[in-house]
Parts: structure tokens; sequence; C-alpha cells
């Protein structure tokens, strides 16, 4: 088990809580993924501030948990047909938020939902979600969450495979 590096700076200078940073060293300890966030120096040097993902991209945490939803339905409705589902298809297919298939927003929504189920042993739901054309596989995203929860990488398309046939089997029985 690594231990947390930050215990320091889990207070702020003034004594108040950090929470996105204690979170964030609750996972390291416990072996989690930890949260996304972005780390800003505000005018005070002493005092650290931590922002979300959905707060860096102008969200408020409602919104966030709506279009997560949204997407994770799609996902599951995907995984249940046994079928794939391209980005731009499931961009479309969003009726909460407008977004197009190289949408940043889009791409940190599906990781969170990636990690929510992952996180939950339902794997690696993202892989659902492929290229239009070419490789007609997940993004550099799914492989990076794959590595994270220590998927065998030696063979690309295999570790893909087999997640996939995880979260069909998983979502259509």
């Amino acid at each position: 088990m690594i231990g947390c590096p930050h215990n320091e700076m889990r207070t702020t200078a003034d004594g108040a809580k950090v929470d996105q940073l204690m979170r964030w060293c609750d996972a390291i300890e416990t072996g989690s993924p930890p949260p996304i966030f972005s780390a800003h120096l505000p005018p005070n040097p002493h005092r650290l501030i931590m922002k979300t993902i959905y707060e860096k991209l102008g969200f408020k945490k409602q919104e966030w948990d709506t279009y997560k939803a949204e997407a994770r339905e799609i996902m599951i409705e995907t995984a249940r047909g046994r079928a794939m589902i391209p980005y731009s298809d499931l961009a479309n297919q969003m009726t909460t938020i407008s977004l197009e298939a190289f949408d940043l927003r889009l791409w940190e929504i599906i990781g969170d939902v990636a990690r929510d189920e992952a996180n939950a042993g339902r794997g690696i739901l993202s892989v659902v979600v492929v290229h239009k054309s070419g490789d007609m596989e997940p993004g550099n995203g799914f492989f990076e969450l794959a590595k994270y929860y220590k998927r065998n990488l030696s063979n690309r398309q295999k570790c893909f495979l087999d997640e996939l046939h995880k979260v069909h089997d998983q979502w259509a029985n």
C-alpha cells in the first residue's frame, strides 16, 4: 500500500480542509483510481484549490451527473445488444448536452462512466465506444483505464476483445 505523500498538504494555510486533495490521497491509499481534478494556484500560493474535471469544464455536479447518466444508459443499451457504438453516434444520441465526437467533454463523460462501472466490478464500459472508421476500437482513454485496472495489454486487440466480451456478458445476460 502506498502512503499518501501529501498528508502535510491536507489543510490550507488557514486550516480549512482541501476535500479534493483528501479524496485523491485516500484513493492512492486504497488503490482506487484518483478522481480527476485540476490544481490551480490562486494569487495566494499558500492555498491550494482543486477543481474536478466537470468544474474545470464549467459544469455543476448535477449537470455532470445528468450527462453521465444519459451516456451510461446509451452505453449499457449498446452492450445489451452485444454491439459497439461510434463516438459520433453516442454524441448524436445524447439530448442533455450538445457534443461532437472529438469533444473533450464527451471523452471525459465516457471516462467518468467507465471508472464508475469498473469500480463497481462490471467491466470498463467505455469499451463499447469505438472509432467509426479505421481500427473500430476504443480510443486511448480505454487503454489507459485498462492499464490502470491491470488488464493484460501485451496484445491491445486481445485486451479490447476480452473486455468487450466481459461487458457484453455483463449486460446481455
